[in-house]
């Protein structure tokens, strides 16, 4: 989107990330029993001295009636798998068993038990309220600030889920900006405005430009995803059965999952809001399942493939909300007969002198090409989320492993298309591809990992989650058989789309992220405590070492930016795992990997407090 002239905003830009140190190397005290290398900090002082008379049994069940009850049963359930860190379980509001050498980790526990009570009484803001006849107009940022946040979202999320037909956008956007304020203020019920909001809180997630103050508008995506659903709730009943406008709307506030939390979502009771849908059935109720050309044979080019595009990204949208919810899909491989896209460009649809070729062979990349080849593993993705979630279905081991086979072959074979075109994929591209089709697979093997042990024939299952787990957390993403180099100074800076959108991401995706951090960390812990194939698995663990140290520095920058908000547990796990695996590693005894585990989560809780100190 270079065409579009951009202001220059005002300069703010949060640090980069580098390899220096991490918070298992910060510590302010080396040995010891106290904590007394903490000064109060000013936020927080008053809470510690309130709290610290308080029976801690007390403050435990306190906080347990703020937790969510699917967090905390999460934590728990992982935590248990791995006795060294159960100590855990005390400041993620459960019940924990400490070892005797663990007792001095207990008052880190109390402090940070106090700091997520803090955080869930301030934490429970509701969404903005706005007028139902509100102009979107009224919520805009300036011309320049809206330039960066929808440049930023089409050279991501549009190059991977087809959801726009960019120059008809563009030059909405262009004609939007170019008329009076007084007309602009009026247009309540645009959908241009609606799709225009909901893609700058997209582009909050990903934004990469040095010079933009992206912090404070991030304050601002709740009140535009808010008036994408109001305005999707006013209108859904009166829409036409196949209104691309709606389809695209839709399509928007279902990605938005991926990148944000609803923080209605996780009020007690249960609440359903525009956007928490099952896409795919709707989009079949809107007729996008049917392939345009069986319907309408005379249908102009450009609306075919649109409608083409638009059906894809439902359907994937579709199996990876199933997929997160861990229910079963609405759809059936028999259930649709549209047709995938082409990789064909969007100035070629717009000239008109193209046909439509769904089985042409791809040879360049395109912004539709990432979509092409998600689409011709959505039949196969079906059978493994039927095989996962349904019920009733046959949940062998013979079974699961030959259709997680089939999909990675059916990966390999995207990944080598990739290979051989000129130009290669971004990195955020490359990065969704893995993430929406191996977590498919980690998925099929997952309850078998339970049972896996060195000398189990489910050792394999334990072996396969940590390789989708490392491909989903590997930075950059590459397209090699090795995920990058091994030893490497880590320079993630925030100005990379894929660096930004696992920080300030949250949503589905960060779930995902979370989830291949923490199972990654006690199945290597699992391995190095078994002891056994040490030989040959020396290198690997090196490598998923380094993997999980260059992810506790994502979280640390994801706890400070966001002020403490986002990823304190994270961070306090992978602390705590990243310094018991770097001492198992290099076979210190075992007084020094407590010391090391210790001055990790001392540092951890000083970050936590921090960052809370800087709102």
């Amino acid at each position: 989107m270079s065409e579009i002239p951009t202001e220059a905003p005002s300069l703010t830009h949060a640090p980069s990330i580098t390899s220096g140190t991490s918070t298992a190397s910060r510590s302010t005290s080396s040995r010891g029993d106290n904590i007394s290398s903490f000064e109060p900090l000013s936020l927080t002082s008053r809470l510690d001295h309130e709290l610290s008379s308080e029976p801690s049994r007390m403050r435990t069940s306190s906080l347990s009636q703020h937790v969510s009850d699917h967090d905390q049963d999460y934590w728990q359930k992982n935590l248990q798998k791995c006795e060294k860190l159960h100590f855990l379980s005390h400041a993620f509001g459960g019940h924990a068993i400490y070892q005797p050498q663990q007792e001095r980790m207990r008052p880190h526990m109390e402090r940070f038990l106090r700091l997520e009570q803090l955080q869930s009484k301030t934490s429970g803001r509701l969404s903005p309220t706005l007028s139902p006849m509100i102009s979107a107009r009224d919520l805009l940022p300036s011309r320049s600030s809206c330039h960066i946040l929808v440049d930023a979202y089409i050279n991501t999320f549009e190059n991977v889920l087809r959801i726009l037909h960019i120059p008809t956008f563009l030059r909405e956007y262009e004609h939007f900006w170019c008329q009076p304020l007084a007309f602009r203020a009026l247009e309540v019920d645009d959908p241009f405005l609606c799709k225009l909001s909901i893609i700058l809180a997209l582009g909050t997630t990903v934004v990469s430009d040095f010079s933009f103050n992206s912090s404070s508008l991030r304050n601002q995506t709740s009140s535009w995803i808010s008036y994408g659903k109001k305005w999707l709730a006013r209108h859904m009943g009166s829409a036409h059965r196949s209104d691309i406008n709606m389809a695209q709307i839709l399509c928007l506030l279902a990605l938005v999952r991926h990148v944000h939390d609803d923080e209605a979502e996780h009020s007690e009771g249960f609440h359903m809001h525009p956007g928490n849908f099952d896409l795919a059935r709707i989009g079949m109720q809107m007729g996008f399942h049917r392939d345009p050309l069986l319907r309408s044979p005379d249908m102009p080019v450009l609306e075919v493939e649109t409608r083409r595009r638009l059906w894809a990204t439902m359907v994937e949208l579709s199996l990876q909300h199933s997929l997160d919810e861990g229910l079963p899909s609405s759809l059936s491989p028999e259930s649709f007969d549209c047709k995938s896209p082409s990789e064909i460009t969007d100035e070629e649809l717009e000239s008109g002198l193209v046909s439509v070729d769904p089985n042409h062979k791809l040879e360049t990349l395109t912004a539709s090409t990432i979509l092409v080849l998600l689409s011709r593993t959505q039949h196969l993705r079906l059978q493994c989320l039927h095989l996962a979630n349904s019920p009733r279905a046959s949940k062998s081991y013979n079974d699961s492993n030959y259709l997680a086979s089939e999909l990675y072959s059916a990966h390999r074979d995207n990944t080598n298309i990739l290979r051989g075109m000129d130009k290669k994929p971004s990195g955020f591209q490359l990065q969704l591809l893995q993430a929406y089709t191996l977590e498919f697979i980690r998925a099929l093997h997952q309850p078998f990992v339970e049972q896996s042990t060195s000398q189990s024939p489910f050792h394999y299952s334990r072996k396969v989650v940590m390789e989708t787990a490392m491909r989903v957390l590997a930075w950059p993403p590459s397209l090699g058989l090795i995920a990058g180099p091994e030893d490497r100074d880590l320079q993630v800076h925030e100005t990379d789309p894929c660096a930004s959108l696992r920080i300030h991401g949250q949503g589905y995706l960060g779930r995902v992220q979370r989830q291949a951090a923490v199972s990654l960390s006690i199945n290597i812990v699992s391995d190095l405590e078994d002891g056994v194939f040490g030989a040959s698995c020396g290198a690997s663990w090196k490598k998923t070492h380094s993997v999980i140290h260059e992810t506790l520095l994502i979280v640390e920058h994801r706890v400070k930016v966001s002020s403490g908000a986002h990823g304190r547990k994270e961070l306090l796990f992978l602390a705590a795992a990243e310094a018991y695996i770097k001492g198992l590693l290099g076979d210190l005894q075992q007084r020094d990997i407590e010391d090391a585990i210790y001055q990790a989560i001392e540092s951890a809780v000083g970050l936590c407090y921090e960052a809370v100190d800087q709102r």
